[in-house]
């Protein structure tokens, strides 16, 4: 019994001790590591880092519960292209290396940043990106640039809590990203990225993405909650004339990579309304679903639509359109199913009204119930499409309305 009472007694001391000297280490963690020094080391590695100014109200340097550098009211400021302030940025760095003036970062941590970024847009008649246009090229620079920030800041993690950024374009009014939370790892152990926002033109996001900066391999889904793509028509079509109204879409998609020569991507959404605009003109889909894939290499590319329904106008489709690279060669093929042939002459007059080809095919089909359309084509380019030599369509009619122009058949 008193041996046990001695163990619990010296078990009690040893915990006391180690209280007095964890409160005692931050209380002379000040002395012990020259703050100012590592007040300029931070402030001139940021700095540098953006290529811009940044200052900071606060340095403090806190060794309980973790040794980390916490800055309070960070200003960041890059002429013409950045400004903002973060509310408080913990820097978890190497312990050892303070200790001898030198800084090595592990991880950063940016709560509450709310950044304005103004992005210019290059003057017409010059060339619309600098990249190299070979892939070598662009595969040697994209692994330069991860090996850069390998050595820069080898397997840093930086994280984002409850971001706010206003993102410029020119004249344009800004876009807000709102509610941002995320998280960055750097190389070499690999480049990945989680990113959950909200904005000004969508509900939600949710971004998962990881990157070989080497092989340039990737995987990754995008997930898009209540994207209103009209609240974008002044980027996309910049001297008006968008045909995109009040809409709302849902997008769910995941991709991979094999370096830059493959791409595959799969797909599903849906769209309770899309609504279209032209020449004083609607058009209302409704209830719309679809699931589709995207496949794309050196030799061809590839979309399926997997299946595509609305209710209004009712329809269900399928079909793939393929390109080849080594040919000039188009495929399409689109099959249908309980199609309305009033609202279908509709929807596809309102984007097609200027196409002969179509004007004939509705010449003919006048109104009634479709069980089942099917339309090939192909061609050396899509403008082939205006050949009615190049295409086949076979369809079964009920309860319609047909007129073969040129004869009093109807």
């Amino acid at each position: 019994m008193k041996r046990r009472q001695g163990i619990s007694t010296w078990l009690l001391v040893f915990l006391g001790v180690l209280a007095v000297l964890a409160l005692s280490a931050q209380v002379l963690a000040p002395r012990i590591i020259d703050q100012e020094s590592v007040r300029r080391k931070i402030q001139a590695a940021l700095s540098h880092a953006i290529g811009g100014t940044v200052t900071f109200d606060r340095l403090d340097v806190v060794l309980l519960p973790r040794p980390r550098a916490q800055v309070r009211r960070l200003h960041i400021t890059v002429p013409g292209t950045l400004e903002g302030t973060v509310d408080t940025l913990n820097i978890y760095p190497k312990i050892l290396p303070l200790f001898i003036g030198k800084l090595r970062v592990a991880k950063v941590i940016a709560d509450t940043p709310d950044l304005a970024v103004w992005l210019a847009v290059m003057p017409a008649g010059e060339p619309k990106s600098k990249r190299p246009e070979a892939l070598t090229a662009l595969r040697k620079s994209i692994a330069d640039g991860g090996k850069r920030l390998a050595a820069l800041a080898p397997n840093l993690a930086t994280i984002i809590r409850h971001g706010r950024i206003a993102l410029s374009v020119a004249k344009h009014p800004p876009m807000t990203i709102e509610r941002l939370d995320a998280r960055i790892v750097l190389p070499p152990r690999g480049f990945s990225v989680q990113v959950a926002c909200g904005s000004s033109f969508l509900k939600d996001l949710v971004m998962d993405a990881q990157l070989d900066p080497q092989t340039l391999s990737a995987e990754g889904s995008l997930e898009v909650e209540g994207l209103r793509p009209h609240l974008l028509n002044s980027f996309f079509f910049p001297n008006g004339g968008s045909p995109i109204g009040d809409s709302v879409v849902n997008l769910d998609l995941s991709f991979r990579t094999d370096g830059i020569r493959y791409l595959h991507a799969t797909g599903s959404g849906s769209a309770p309304q899309l609504r279209f605009l032209r020449d004083g003109r609607l058009l209302q889909i409704e209830r719309a679903q679809f699931r589709g894939t995207l496949e794309l290499d050196e030799r061809h590319a590839a979309v399926v639509l997997n299946d595509l329904e609305a209710a209004s106008p009712r329809l269900t489709l399928q079909g793939k359109l393929s390109k080849e690279f080594t040919e000039p060669r188009v495929g399409m093929a689109v099959t249908g199913r309980n199609i309305d042939i009033l609202a279908l002459r509709h929807a596809i007059l309102f984007f097609a009204k200027d196409m002969q080809t179509v004007q004939v095919i509705f010449n003919i089909l006048r109104a009634g119930n479709v069980p089942e359309i099917t339309f090939e084509f192909s061609g050396a380019a899509l403008s082939d499409l205006s050949d009615l030599k190049q295409m086949r369509i076979t369809a079964t009619l009920q309860n319609g309305s047909v007129n073969i122009p040129g004869t009093p058949l109807q």
